[in-house]
């Protein structure tokens, strides 16, 4: 039986890792790592901590 892991991220749309955007850089390093599957979504809105809706501007 093959062993499956998955791996959420949720992060700001503009968050940056150095110059590039951190989506990017976290796609390529699964690239890299010969990940089977990687996918990006992007939110329209959030719900922060206090449940509160909010956007990433």
């Amino acid at each position: 039986m093959t062993e499956v892991h998955k791996l959420s991220a949720y992060l700001a749309e503009r968050e940056r890792h150095g110059c590039r955007f951190l989506t990017e850089e976290i796609l390529e390093l699964f690239d890299r790592r010969r990940v089977a599957a990687s996918v990006a979504l992007r939110g329209i809105t959030s719900f922060g901590p206090r449940n509160v809706i909010r956007t990433d501007e």
